[in-house]
């Protein structure tokens, strides 16, 4: 399938549409597709299914919450925040940003992300 994507820049709502679905859009993902995850360089499809196979292995009833940042004519920014638990127990919510940059045909070609990861008690918890 060929896909249309920002030949002809971002308008507001196809970006807010893209914070929503992007995180479901991994098969839309190019094959040269490069990411930064905090410390973790990781190029290619085989190499990014590896890596969120072992991320939602070890991040438990992760929930996400997403809002965009800014835009520009094949770029979004997106500020973000999950919670997770680990296999002990312990509760966690990350804080972070984004930065996506899409292929002329609007398949992701570039993921840049920082976050911190805080502990928390399971009654703190906001995203439910």
């Amino acid at each position: 399938m060929e896909h249309q994507g920002p030949q002809k820049g971002f308008a507001r709502l196809h970006c807010g549409l893209c914070v929503r679905i992007v995180p479901f859009m991994f098969s839309e993902i190019n094959t040269k597709n490069r990411w930064r995850n905090r410390d973790r360089f990781i190029k290619g499809r085989a190499e990014i299914e590896a890596f969120l196979t072992e991320k939602w292995a070890k991040e438990l009833d992760y929930r996400l919450k997403k809002e965009l940042f800014c835009f520009t004519d094949n770029k979004i920014a997106v500020d973000f925040q999950y919670e997770y638990r680990n296999k002990e127990g312990q509760w966690f919510r990350a804080y972070g940003i984004e930065h996506w940059t899409f292929d002329t045909n609007g398949l992701m070609k570039e993921r840049q992300m920082s976050c911190n990861d805080i502990p928390i008690k399971e009654q703190e918890r906001k995203i439910k």
